[in-house]
């Protein structure tokens, strides 16, 4: 959240008033300071909201702003009774049409805000949210109401304030002929996000109630077509914002639902208000004194009407007539025109404005501090009751926690039911196997191929006569070697060997991969915990591995030399050695050939079960390695969610010092 200024609090008559000031002020610098600690994005976004509702409530305490918003149906006289009361020709009035088509604030001019007509306007074409214009009109009124400056509130680049438009005319004086030529719809459509009027004036009387940071608001005429109150998000903002209320009904008219609804809100939100009932003298056969009494009347036949529409009867209510009071002063009104034996003083008096002037100045040298004081606790108590939300974040808390250590429990369980893994055995229906014997199974399966494929069971049946000993002396062990695997694994046999090798281990593979997939079930339900779920399907791509590695190793049978001094090395020197001797020898040779070959055959099925077991353990070890990184995430995760519901209690506490410290200002 952006820094805003500082501010100097107002003075209070209450002292428990400053104390609960500086106490909001104290928990939002603390807050303010550490949120951004909390680890949680939801419950960081909401503290840096609530904290920033109340660095506003807390700024309520201390603004002097104090804003009397005038509301009423289309034509009820509002513009006129402005008119009225600023004694400036303020606000745009007429006949037959909508006058007044956006919120206008009237303020008193001065040096920083010389006097004129100013536009504010949301910047950019977009269509933006009702929720997004309903924050835009809240932050523009809290700049406004002097709780942040403008810098503040125009550094997002979200508003756009216009040029001064002059309010002045020839005669110095606050024109009509201006004030319309601005507030039209040939320079409104300049501004199509339009959202305020601010119009400043001169006052030249030391007891103009305006001099005092006092604001008029006049609305538009909560009927209205043009207007569209009902989508303006001003108008839905002010019940909050603004501190006290006019409510001007016409004595012709009847009161409407509108007005009705907008009353309510007003009591919702605990906002004061008076009726102003504005008289329009229709019967003007009648004697005066004859209207008079036809007007009363209709005044306590709206007050009844009104209370009971309401459910309570409405507070002090004054009977006016806006269009005689503005004519007593305006400025250019021309004298001349008024009946014999009727002057200005007396148009005024008979208007009886000044009884709401008086009402009115009295409130504001009375009885601002104490409302804004009331507006502000009453909003600071519908914002603690935001901070609710809080515990719910503790019970979300709570709630993943636990799903975490439901999740652990599955990740304990994964090397137990790894081990306890059976595979069907397809030669005896439904009987389960170990993994270490359906292994052993496949080591001899591939052993017995390399020995099925001799058509006797012994290879001295193959040994060469070798009758011709100058060609056999020629032979070394390697070639000799050579020449009799030639026999006993012949070439042709010998892909096929490697292939039904290779079938077999991936047959196996396959029954394992299925077997583990109905035995080690990972469907964790931890939120947020996709990367966590990458690692329950490391499993998958390791049995991917082991299939690769069997149909990519190596499918040759070698034979280990003999080194040792066997008697064929040195037939080419015994020529004298008996038949019966060279035979021995020859035999001799072949046992050892026979050996070695076993042993070859053994080495390589022990190599293809190595392989597979090499490779399963390398799944074991995958899954408890990614338990171990899971469980440090555990153990983070669960490090910030007590952080988090530590930093919420606290604040909790916190707050309900701050609530006990608003009901003592009550109490006193």
């Amino acid at each position: 959240m952006a820094s805003a200024q500082t501010m100097q609090s107002r003075q209070h008559k209450n002292p428990n008033i400053d104390k609960l000031v500086e106490l909001g002020d104290k928990i939002f610098e603390k807050y303010d300071a550490k949120k951004d600690q909390i680890a949680d994005a939801d419950i960081r976004g909401f503290m840096t909201t609530l904290l920033h509702e109340l660095d506003r409530n807390i700024r309520q305490f201390k603004t002097n702003r104090f804003f009397i918003a005038v509301f009423g149906a289309l034509k009820a006289g509002k513009s006129t009774l402005i008119n009225a009361l600023a004694e400036h020709y303020t606000s745009p009035s007429g006949y037959g049409y909508e006058t007044t088509l956006h919120c206008s604030l009237i303020l008193c001019a001065d040096e920083e805000h010389p006097e004129g007509i100013y536009l504010y306007q949301l910047t950019g074409n977009k269509k933006r949210e009702e929720t997004d214009r309903q924050e835009k009109a809240r932050e523009l009124l809290d700049y406004f109401r002097g709780l942040y400056d403008w810098e503040f509130i125009s550094k997002g680049g979200n508003w756009e304030r216009s040029e001064r438009y002059l309010l002045n005319g020839h005669d110095l004086h606050p024109s009509k002929d201006n004030l319309e030529a601005v507030l039209t719809e040939a320079i409104l459509s300049r501004y199509p996000q339009l959202m305020l009027v601010e119009i400043r004036i001169k006052s030249e009387k030391d007891d103009n109630f305006l001099l005092k940071n006092i604001g008029i608001l006049d609305m538009p005429g909560l009927d209205g077509s043009i207007a569209n109150v009902k989508t303006d998000p001003i108008i839905a903002e002010l019940p909050k914002a603004a501190d006290y209320f006019l409510y001007v009904q016409s004595s012709i008219a009847a009161i409407n639902s509108g007005a009705r609804d907008y009353i309510l809100s007003l009591i919702n939100n605990s906002k004061e208000y008076i009726v102003v009932f504005n008289e329009i003298r229709a019967q003007y056969w009648l004697k005066s004194e004859v209207q008079s009494e036809v007007i009363e009347e209709q005044n306590n036949k709206a007050i009844g009407h009104l209370a009971k529409s309401l459910g309570v009867n409405p507070p002090r209510s004054f009977r006016i007539n806006a269009a005689q009071a503005w004519d007593s002063k305006n400025r250019r009104f021309q004298v001349d025109k008024l009946m014999d034996g009727l002057t200005l003083e007396k148009l005024y008096d008979d208007s009886h404005i000044q009884d709401l002037k008086n009402e009115i100045s009295k409130l504001c040298q009375n009885s601002v501090t104490e409302i804004l004081d009331k507006n502000a606790l009453n909003s600071l108590k519908e914002w603690i009751k935001t901070a609710l939300p809080l515990e719910d974040f503790i019970k979300l808390q709570d709630e993943i926690n636990q799903r975490w250590k439901q999740d652990l429990e599955k990740w304990d369980a994964i090397d137990q039911k790894f081990e306890d893994i059976r595979l069907m055995d397809e030669d005896k229906e439904d009987e389960p196997i170990s993994i270490g014997d359906k292994l052993a199974e496949i080591e001899e399966k591939i052993k017995n191929l390399f020995f099925n494929e001799q058509n006797d069971s012994s290879m001295l049946q193959k040994i060469p006569k070798f009758e011709d000993f100058k060609k056999a002396k020629k032979i070394q062990y390697a070639k000799a070697d050579k020449e009799l695997l030639k026999i006993v694994w012949p070439p042709e046999g010998r892909n096929k060997i490697k292939n039904q090798s290779r079938c077999a281990c991936n047959h196996f593979v396959e029954k394992l991969q299925n077997a583990i997939e109905k035995r080690i079930d990972f469907p964790l339900n931890t939120k947020n915990n996709e990367s966590l779920l990458l690692h329950a399907a490391n499993y998958t791509s390791v049995l991917d591995k082991i299939k690769e590695a069997i149909n990519s190793a190596d499918g040759s049978l070698d034979i280990v030399s003999n080194d040792s001094n066997d008697p064929l090395i040195g037939w080419s020197g015994r020529l004298w050695m008996t038949d019966s001797k060279k035979a021995k020898a020859r035999i001799d040779y072949f046992k050892n050939f026979q050996k070695r070959f076993e042993e070859a055959v053994k080495k390589y099925s022990d190599d293809k079960i190595k392989l597979i077991k090499g490779c399963s353990d390398d799944l074991q070890e995958a899954l408890r390695k990614d338990k171990g990184e899971w469980q440090n995430e555990y153990n983070e995760k669960t490090k910030k969610i007590t952080a988090d519901i530590e930093f919420i209690r606290e604040f909790q506490k916190d707050l309900s010092d701050l609530e006990e410290a608003r009901k003592r200002v009550y109490q006193s």
